[in-house]
């Protein structure tokens, strides 16, 4: 089944395989959990938080508070309790649109077959599943008039076919999708409005990488940032890039904050 983009919902489950065989005990909590092992270089991609000119990077939020901005940084420890519904989290689970369009034509130069790569979807989101996974709330009666249609919005996300088989990943199944990296700008879940009117919400894949397997990035489910396995070069890219805000991690490196002290609640 074609999808947007020229995405192929994919049953070649072999084509992950060596990402189980590469990657580190999910109980481990390391860079090698999330990323499989092996690369040249690794890098963590922070998500920022905002958009436009209220966007922020950790290291201008951590300058803000106080705070050590360093590899393993955890955002709850950079911005106090009290500051963060002004602030706004990071995206969790996927990479703001802007960024990922970033991500995607950094790592296309350091691939020679950025017109076929594999992505992975985490079986679990709402948006895949629809109705009743999901729901949107609306307040007032003029916004519950212009609510979704439920069977509509049943229909939008029956393109993805959930009765396929999984990539199946310590802790996590996933839907396997193949189509060239350009396709990344179809990622995400159109909603259609009675009136006629469509949103589409971009969502990234939780992992993707080319079909030669010159890098990988993954983004977690439960995670703020994405981590990117790949060449030196790549990652020379990654850490140079105005745009991105990145650090080098190792695969073996723990994850967790133990600089900066938690907050008291």
């Amino acid at each position: 089944m074609s999808l947007d983009g020229g995405i192929v919902q994919s049953e070649r489950l072999e084509a992950a395989e060596w990402i189980a065989e590469r990657l580190a005990p999910f109980a481990a909590c390391q860079v090698g959990s999330i990323v499989p092992r092996g690369f040249e270089a690794y890098v963590r991609v922070f998500h920022p938080t905002g958009e436009g000119e209220q966007r922020r990077t950790w290291r201008q939020l951590a300058d803000r508070y106080g705070r050590v901005m360093h590899a393993h940084a955890e955002f709850e420890r950079l911005v106090p309790p009290d500051q963060r519904p002004y602030v706004g989290d990071p995206p969790v689970g996927f990479m703001p649109p802007e960024l990922t369009a970033t991500v995607a034509d950094l790592v296309a130069r350091h691939t020679r077959a950025a017109d076929r790569c594999w992505f992975c979807l985490w079986d679990g989101w709402g948006w895949l599943q629809g109705p009743p996974a999901i729901a949107i709330l609306a307040g007032s009666p003029e916004k519950q008039r212009q609510a979704p249609l439920s069977e509509t919005q049943r229909r939008r996300q029956s393109r993805f076919r959930l009765d396929a088989g999984r990539v199946s990943l310590p802790g996590r199944d996933y839907l396997l999708l193949e189509g060239p990296l350009a396709s990344l700008a179809h990622f995400g879940y159109s909603i259609e409005w009675p009136d006629g009117r469509r949103l589409f919400d971009h969502a990234s894949p939780n992992l993707w990488w080319p079909d030669d397997r010159a890098w990988c990035v993954a983004t977690e489910i439960d995670l703020d940032s994405t981590y990117i396995g790949g060449s030196q070069a790549l990652a020379a890219d990654l850490l140079n890039d105005p745009r991105v805000e990145a650090t080098p991690v190792r695969a073996g490196d723990a994850r967790g904050d133990t600089i900066n002290p938690p907050y008291d609640h």
